[in-house]
């Protein structure tokens, strides 16, 4: 269903010509699946040294709602985890479920996590549905994530440590056979989204774009969708978003991935049948 590669993210230390490749993926340990991340070199040709690095502690029968997007820094690998269509599980606090998990780029859990009574160690955020976008904001370094809802209620949001996000006991979605999600959209103690979309656009994929070729995207966020088959651009102001455009409706299909080259042009990949990896550029470029 949901299950297989699901992102692959590379490491270069600056002025290092060795690289780490780390690979998210569902792997299957008898008739269950858990969301695994491997480390390995890479010769030019072949990984090397391919090791896990972790595994989820919430293995399901559905194979749903694996979310898992990576993004790197210069300390920290992080990871987000849906909560695999068993939604309590995304409050439960030694589950890995509903997540944003903080790493060390070699696997181990850093000191600084945030070590609340009953969490997993590895976790930085509880309380997601599925997100299925992880990029780091280039000036403030700040990590932010988007997730799909249920019927409407699509969520940007800016991870803080320790944090709660919410899902299922708030939600701006609706279940899809009718009626209202936990208490509503807000409560004490859980953290608002930035930004929501209803209908759903079903996000995945996002990137801040940062680069000469598109000076007038400077700051802002590049957002795939699954169901409607674009690319969003979501408008910041005063470092949140505040109005959003379709710069690309249906040349390519269902979006599933956005980044930005070093170049400044921009890299989609789309999952449709006869999908690939396309390149937007100025002309000549």
């Amino acid at each position: 269903r949901q299950g297989g590669m699901l992102d692959v993210a590379v490491y270069r230390s600056q002025g290092d010509d060795d690289v780490t490749i780390y690979l998210c993926y569902s792997l299957l340990i008898g008739d269950k699946t858990v969301t695994a991340i491997d480390k390995a070199g890479f010769d030019g040709t072949n990984l090397t040294n391919r090791q896990t690095i972790f595994k989820s502690n919430n293995p399901a029968v559905t194979a749903i709602h694996y979310g898992c997007r990576l993004a790197l820094d210069k300390t920290y690998l992080y990871a987000s985890l849906g909560e695999r269509g068993q939604r309590h599980d995304a409050q439960n606090p030694s589950l890995h479920s509903g997540a944003v998990i903080r790493l060390f780029h070699d696997g181990s859990i850093p000191a600084n996590n945030p070590r609340i009574r009953n969490w997993a160690p590895e976790l930085l955020t509880k309380g997601h549905r599925n997100p299925q976008g992880l990029a780091i904001h280039p000036e403030t370094g700040k990590i932010w994530a988007h997730e799909h809802g249920p019927r409407g209620g699509d969520e940007i949001n800016i991870i803080t440590p320790g944090k709660n996000y919410g899902w299922p006991k708030v939600s701006h979605g609706k279940e899809y056979i009718g009626g209202s999600i936990g208490s509503g959209t807000s409560a004490p103690g859980l953290v608002d989204p930035v930004w929501v979309w209803t209908p759903s656009i079903a996000p995945s994929g996002m990137a801040f774009y940062k680069g000469d070729m598109f000076p007038f995207l400077n700051g802002h966020i590049l957002v795939g969708s699954l169901k409607f088959k674009r690319l969003y651009l979501v408008v910041l102001e005063n470092g949140l978003p505040v109005r959003e455009s379709v710069m690309l409706e249906a040349a390519i299909g269902r979006i599933r991935d956005v980044a930005v080259a070093f170049d400044g042009s921009v890299l989609l990949l789309s999952d449709e049948v006869d999908g690939g990896l396309y390149r937007i550029a100025e002309a000549g470029q």
